[in-house]
């Protein structure tokens, strides 16, 4: 496909790479020569020194015949118009990023009205993926997929787990690991795959089972009742609109005393705290250890990594931290640091879903993506029409790709976990594990 990024910052850099690796014909509006010259020199695509609300300049990068237009810009207002212009100019679609907390409230009305096909507010996002997370008190990451009937939930396993030593056929059937890392390895594992102290996992299993999955994981049942957010961004603004509604207790600290006179009007159930984060002093005398869960959400990694670390040195059950360096991920969880998000990965997550739907003419392109596994494995949710080859033929007898896994189908609200007996039906949304195979359609997984 055309694709045209209008805006080459960090979030902008992050999705001209990726949709540059899946064969897309890139082309890059941004005012700022030397962001140019950087992705001009890593990568073959076309750069335009411009500003993306000059109609001369869209016309010049080719948006009256683009499939599509993203306006990652640091400005809103840019962005919007950048967009209304692109779409009267021809541009088959358009996504736009949105992050004022105004714009967001009229979401659908800038959808409807303002001919935007995508709008995204990436903190809101990043808020609502962090409050996914709250499902489960520990060290746990959850994905949820068919709106919380598939839940993906991955820990380390401790050398107290009862699925050490087990293989993966002698697991319950309610559950399917999907991918094991194991050191630098990322194994996507069949049944007679031997579980070892160490290993991180990532399981599937159906939402409504997510009580009688605590036994199975180790975890404990009772939920988080208090959290200890630190930082009062909009990303702690969102996160905590969520939380609150969850009935928790909620803590926001930060330094600058106009933020959180801001914080405090906007937020009056919460209570907010001027202080130095980074004072240990100060951390321990507002009660940070008396928390449920931690979570830093600085705009500073370094801090974010340090404190998180703290918390969790401190036991802390939950411990949750936003990095905007992607590259910080591996490192992390070295120390044991693993609930880490980064609001770039959520917006690629979403754009890549979006891409991969306009692109497919076939029209059974994946309605959901993940990336699980810090980018090394996708999780993908397809709906299937009768234009799928693998309709009514149990999995055991079709030739599915290598390092691809039929994890379940939900199936009139019920999510059943595939094992080789099960087929897959009309109106079935299957969710498929994928290991460095690029998957657009449903039929891609036959071979």
């Amino acid at each position: 496909m055309k694709v045209i990024v209008v805006g080459n910052g960090k979030v902008g850099k992050s999705v001209i790479e990726q949709l540059y690796t899946e064969g897309h014909d890139i082309t890059v509006i941004d005012k700022k020569m030397q962001r140019l010259e950087e992705i001009n020199n890593s990568l073959d695509v076309l750069c335009i020194n411009g500003d993306g609300i000059d109609n001369e300049v869209l016309i010049e990068a080719g948006v009256p015949n683009a499939d599509l237009v993203i306006a990652v810009t640091s400005s809103d207002e840019l962005n919007i118009v950048c967009s209304m212009m692109s779409k009267n100019l021809g541009a088959k679609n358009v996504v736009t990023r949105i992050r004022s907390k105004e714009y967001a409230k009229q979401g659908q009305f800038i959808k409807k009205n303002l001919n935007i096909d995508l709008p995204i507010n990436p903190e809101f996002r990043t808020a609502r993926e962090i409050a996914n997370q709250f499902k489960f008190v520990g060290d746990f990451k959850t994905e949820s997929l068919s709106k919380g009937l598939v839940e993906i939930v991955s820990f380390r396993l401790n050398e107290n787990n009862k699925l050490v030593g087990l293989k993966l056929n002698e697991i319950s059937k309610n559950i399917l690991v999907c991918a094991v890392e194991r050191q630098d390895d990322v194994f996507i594992p069949s049944g007679d795959f031997k579980l070892e102290k160490g290993d991180r996992i990532h399981i599937v299993f159906s939402g409504k089972n997510l009580n009688d999955i605590y036994s199975i994981l180790g975890g404990n049942e009772k939920r988080a009742k208090s959290a200890f957010i630190v930082g009062a961004g909009k990303i702690t603004y969102y996160l905590s609109k969520e939380l609150l509604k969850l009935g928790m207790e909620i803590k926001i600290i930060d330094s600058d005393l106009c933020v959180c006179e801001n914080m405090a009007e906007l937020l009056p159930e919460a209570t907010i705290i001027h202080g130095d984060a980074t004072n240990q002093v100060v951390l321990e005398e507002e009660g940070v250890f008396d928390s449920d869960s931690f979570v830093a959400l600085t705009g500073n990694d370094e801090i974010n990594i340090l404190l998180s670390l703290y918390a969790k040195n401190k036991n802390v059950n939950k411990v949750i931290a936003k990095i905007n360096n992607t590259s910080y991920g591996n490192l992390v969880k070295d120390f044991g640091l693993t609930n880490v998000l980064t609001p770039k990965d959520v917006i690629i997550d979403i754009i890549l879903t979006y891409v991969r739907a306009i692109e497919n003419s076939e029209e059974i392109a994946a309605d959901t993506v993940y990336r699980l596994v810090y980018n090394k494995v996708e999780a993908l949710e397809f709906r299937v029409l009768d234009n799928f080859k693998g309709i009514g033929i149990p999995l055991k007898e079709l030739k599915l790709l290598k390092d691809i896994i039929v994890a379940g189908v939900v199936r009139k609200g019920d999510f059943i976990v595939a094992d080789g007996n099960l087929s897959i039906e009309l109106n079935d949304r299957v969710i498929i594990i994928s290991f460095n195979k690029r998957l657009h359609n449903l039929n891609d997984i036959i071979r």
